[in-house]
């Protein structure tokens, strides 16, 4: 008989997961599955983030500017620019008079929102566009993915611009970290997004495998 020790054995536990039950008939053991996704997911986020930063890098004037990449490849600016344009809209629509300056989104009673950088949610987007590029779904579901996390990425966001603007306007300006407000929030939309995408591909998985199982015989 062997001495049974008090170590329990994770395996199981592991294999069992939602996660790696979908994950190992695309990548093979349990053990690789995890550190090529791991890898794949790091490998796509320093691409994403460091493509964008990059970007934002040469488009500032002074350093490395280049003003063909200002002129034609700043999509950070054009993400700035719409979720102004796109709180703009929420805020307007509640009664309050407001105008868009440029990133700077200014009510009446002189009360602004800056949209910086910082604000445009780039480490999320990158963060949720990794996740799901690593992960081994099909392409129609990762660009299905992708559309759904960015928008609603980019609507918190909103929310959160719009948000600002109303609070500072009745209440005047707060000591709210809405950057920590707005990241708390962001990654819990994205863990819940996370989870029911991949209870859903799941699902799909296993109608798939049953539609090709063989009939078995009564008799």
């Amino acid at each position: 008989m062997h001495k049974q020790t008090g170590r329990v054995n994770a395996l199981p536990v592991i294999i069992n997961t939602p996660v790696n039950r979908f994950m190992i008939p695309a990548f093979g053991r349990p053990d690789k599955s995890i550190r090529l996704f791991v890898l794949k997911f790091l490998l796509y986020f320093m691409l994403f983030y460091g493509f964008s930063y990059a970007v934002i890098a040469l488009a500032a004037p002074g350093g490395y500017y280049i003003p063909f990449i200002k002129e034609h490849f700043n999509y950070v600016s054009g993400l700035r620019r719409m979720l102004v344009h796109a709180a703009y809209y929420i805020v307007n629509g509640l009664g309050y008079t407001c105008h868009v300056s440029g990133y700077i989104l200014q009510v009446s009673n002189g009360i602004s929102v800056h949209v910086g950088v910082s604000c445009a949610g780039i480490g999320l987007i990158s963060f949720w566009w990794a996740f799901v590029l690593a992960f081994p779904w099909t392409l129609k579901m990762k660009l299905t993915y992708i559309t759904i996390g960015s928008v609603v990425i980019m609507l918190l966001n909103v929310i959160r611009i719009a948000g600002l603007a109303i609070i500072y306007t009745r209440y005047g300006r707060q000591t709210i970290d809405h950057h920590l407000l707005f990241n708390i929030v962001a990654y819990a939309a994205i863990f819940l997004m996370i989870v029911k995408s991949i209870d859903y591909a799941g699902e799909l998985r296993q109608i798939g495998s049953d539609s090709t199982r063989p009939p078995t015989n009564s008799n």
